[in-house]
């Protein structure tokens, strides 16, 4: 059958009735109508299955994509978050350890939950003893590539497992814990034993050191972006996991340490706005950092 349009003519009387004038209005055949809604139907349908094609293909291999991401975003560090951390990790130097050993040789334990690709070497005094413990192993090539540039760091192990259940680390044998950007990807019914596993491995007055980034204030329009991007599920998923809107400051001061001494701050970067980079450093700019004390 083919699809012919028609017209509806209207013909209308002149002032005198000399002469008319024709009125042509198309009508749209519904044959026309059914290929246009058919076509509409099987574009939305092709959209969504590339979509949930590259989606699933993600799904498959996004933890080796992550780390890669984060090994070629941490292989040009930010100026600015480098010198943050540079003060903030200052007063490791002054860490003395509870082990009289170590205490006489004047050394101390350190170990670092989610060391991903080591970025925190460069902070860590000669006389930290270090142990990581890392859940996902695709970092490991890249933490010990970057290991051999800090020969003078001792790393005494390599544990792969998670914050919230690290039975590789002995109760009271960590002088210090450090996190930086790991508390965001730990979900919030796993808050809290995360930080009792924190608690459990460090000494007596041990410190926890902490570098993270938070949802923000409330009614700014940064926490919308962060509230909206957490209740599609979508940011988690590609990021394996990060809580954009996360209140790890009221998590860690309910812990039960005996003193927490938390700053607030918003991160800046200089990456492009329209580059991935920036964009995410943007979305996650809030900040805190702190040392709880066990």
């Amino acid at each position: 059958m083919r699809c012919v349009d028609t017209y509806e003519i209207e013909r209308k009387p002149l002032t005198g009735g000399e002469f008319h004038r024709l009125n042509v209005e198309p009508v749209l055949n519904p044959c026309w109508t059914r290929r246009v809604q058919t076509a509409e139907m099987w574009c939305l349908v092709c959209t969504v299955g590339i979509i949930a094609a590259v989606l699933f293909t993600y799904s498959l291999f996004r933890h080796k994509l992550f780390a890669l991401f984060m090994q070629h975003v941490t292989s040009q560090p930010d100026e600015k978050a480098s010198g943050l951390k540079e003060s903030f990790f200052q007063s490791l130097k002054d860490v003395v350890s509870s082990d009289p050993e170590l205490k006489k040789a004047g050394h101390f334990r350190l170990l670092e939950v989610g060391v991903g690709t080591g970025t925190n070497f460069k902070f860590y005094p000669s006389n930290a003893k270090l142990s990581v413990i890392e859940p996902n192993s695709n970092f490991k090539d890249y933490f010990f590539k970057n290991k051999k540039k800090f020969p003078d760091i001792e790393l005494e192990n390599f544990f792969e497992g998670w914050g919230e259940d690290m039975k590789q680390v002995s109760s009271g044998s960590m002088d210090v814990v450090v996190c930086t950007h790991v508390m965001c990807s730990v979900p919030f019914k796993n808050t809290g034993r995360f930080l009792s596993e924190v608690k459990r491995v460090l000494a007596p007055n041990g410190r926890f050191y902490f570098f993270e980034h938070v949802g923000d204030k409330k009614g700014t329009r940064l926490r919308l972006i962060q509230n909206i991007l957490q209740a599609t599920l979508l940011f988690g998923f590609l990021t394996c996991g990060c809580i954009p809107n996360k209140s790890t400051e009221e998590d860690v001061k309910k812990a039960g340490f005996s003193s927490v001494d938390v700053t607030r701050f918003y991160l800046e970067t200089d990456a492009a706005p329209t580059s991935l980079k920036g964009c995410i450093l943007r979305i996650v700019a809030s900040h805190i950092n702190g040392v709880a004390v066990k």
